[in-house]
């Protein structure tokens, strides 16, 4: 860290810098449960002189421990040296940024940042998974032997015949129905976690509509109460079509199914989007590069569309990132527009295709230019028999994206 100082020796606090390494720790809700800093010292002033190390260790468990100083005279260096180390019991995150506050025209260089994240050792324990089919506990326990019962919130479930022991808390809505079938015998397109009552696509459209940013989505696509069964179809997966436009859309949880509708709403939003950009790149107007980073960020708008109606919503999800989001949504800390910036920004290069654990962007990267291989054979005569039929590129499915 270097920083020039002007007329140090007339005034020891005229030109002192205002300038910290500095952290927040928030909880796994986004709440911010501690936070520190280590200030820099006008002994970082590009004088010449040897420097000293400061240092800041602190271990949290409960409750903070007393904060120390560690100091090296023997360093032969000119520049101030600060460092911070910061223990974490539990799951949560860290937030840590160099800032510069000084009032005056004082210059603050950072110089070598780097942040080193060591995993505590843990002791491994014999233990086998506890949940099975639909996302249902097992219990074994019942028959004595393995895969025989699993339970759930209102009943238990028997995997050998398909069905449940006792009768459907909501049987009085399905008079047509056996009360001890399981999920309509739809298995499927379908899950009930719970054993009472699986979500219809209208009660998710329905919860879906009480958020603005999911309204103002339907809109945009033309869905309304009538022609929505035409658009949207129930299925084992979330996607969209690239040239019809349907959405398939896996229902699980009501709240988990807004999100993912929410996702292929704004996927279906962009679609003349996704076609200009296989153009661009077949055609060479843009590099596979830009057609990455084109595709990339349709993906990521999809994102922040689940982070503005899981706001809206107060949906918790399992995603570490839309959480964070939303609580400094809920909190008033960022507008809409700071929003996607920080996450088009930030996040480009974090998303994931579960399936075959490659980044997406690389994905991208590697469509864009056999789009673009393609198209240079078909014009040099050289495209084999399937590369003339143009088959058509389908949108991934949202089912198989995550955002680390």
């Amino acid at each position: 860290m270097n920083l020039p100082l002007p007329n140090i020796n007339n005034n020891k606090n005229k030109h002192r810098p205002i300038a910290a390494l500095k952290y927040r720790l928030y909880d796994i809700d986004s709440v911010v449960i501690d936070s520190g800093e280590v200030a820099v010292t006008r002994a970082a002033a590009d004088d010449g002189k040897p420097k000293r190390r400061l240092g800041k260790y602190k271990r949290r468990k409960h409750t903070p421990a007393s904060n120390t100083r560690k100091h090296n005279t023997q360093s032969e260096e000119t520049h101030e040296y600060l460092t911070l180390s910061q223990g974490i019991d539990d799951t949560g995150f860290i937030e840590v940024y160099l800032e510069n506050t000084s009032e005056e025209a004082v210059k603050v260089y950072f110089d070598d940042y780097q942040i080193t994240v060591m995993s505590a050792q843990e002791e491994e324990e014999d233990c086998s998974y506890r949940y099975a089919f639909n996302g249902m506990e097992k219990d074994d326990e019942v028959y004595g032997s393995e895969g025989t019962s699993y339970t759930t919130h209102f009943r238990n479930y028997d995997p050998r015949v398909g069905r449940w022991w006792s009768t459907d808390p909501e049987e009085r809505k399905y008079a047509g129905w056996s009360p001890y079938v399981f999920s309509l015998n739809n298995p499927v397109n379908r899950i009930d976690p719970n054993g009472d009552d699986p979500p219809t696509l209208k009660e998710v459209i329905d919860r879906g509509k009480k958020s603005k940013t999911f309204v103002k989505l339907l809109m945009a696509n033309d869905i309304t109460d009538i022609n929505y069964k035409s658009v949207i179809k129930v299925s084992d997966k979330s996607t969209t079509a690239s040239i019809s436009g349907r959405i398939k859309l896996r229902i699980t949880d009501e709240e988990t199914s807004v999100l993912s509708l929410t996702h292929e709403l704004t996927n279906r939003g962009n679609l003349d989007k996704v076609d200009k950009a296989l153009d661009d790149v077949r055609s060479g107007a843009i590099t596979p590069d830009q057609f990455a980073e084109t595709w990339i960020s349709l993906e990521l708008e999809g994102i922040v569309n689940k982070i503005m109606v899981a706001a809206e919503l107060d949906i918790k999800t399992d995603n570490f990132t839309v959480n964070f989001y939303k609580k400094r949504l809920q909190d008033e800390k960022i507008t809409e527009e700071a929003l996607r910036s920080a996450v088009l920004n930030n996040n480009k290069n974090k998303v994931k295709i579960k399936s075959t654990g490659e980044f997406a962007i690389e994905a991208y990267r590697a469509l864009g230019q056999k789009e673009r291989d393609k198209q240079i054979a078909k014009e040099k005569g050289t495209a084999s028999d399937e590369e003339l039929k143009g088959k058509p590129v389908d949108q991934k499915n949202v089912d198989d994206r995550e955002l680390e």
